[in-house]
């Protein structure tokens, strides 16, 4: 003999029609969104939702969540707070390297233009 095929915990509101309210609600949100949606998906997201929010596996998830948000959170400050320590602390000034000695005692030569020479003055 087959094994039977365990039923889903909430089989029974799949075999339920959906209300009015629900067709009213469906006919709503197709004129807003121009998508046609299926009344009994929507009955089911209406009317599971709330068991959803308290399920053991959501609240796991929102528990791991909130976790990483606070550690998420937390590494920000430490890094914040990093930057504001660096921003604060006296700078230390290098050392102003020393003068390397002069390769020779010779004057540069003149890069300069001679002055213009002044004109005649015509009388």
């Amino acid at each position: 003999m087959p094994a039977k095929k365990p039923t889903p915990p909430r089989a029974a509101y799949a075999a339920k029609e959906p209300t009015e309210l629900i067709m009213q609600f469906c006919h709503y949100l197709t004129e807003q969104t121009g998508y046609e949606v299926d009344p009994l998906s929507v009955y089911l997201g209406s009317a599971l939702r709330g068991e959803f929010q308290k399920s053991p596996e959501n609240q796991r998830r929102l528990a791991e969540q909130a976790e990483r948000i606070a550690a998420e959170k937390v590494t920000r400050e430490q890094r914040k707070s990093e930057r504001a320590a660096k921003a604060a602390a006296p700078k230390v000034e290098k050392p102003k390297p020393t003068a390397a000695p002069a390769r020779s005692k010779a004057p540069a030569p003149q890069r300069r233009r001679p002055l213009p020479t002044p004109k005649a003055e015509v009388e």
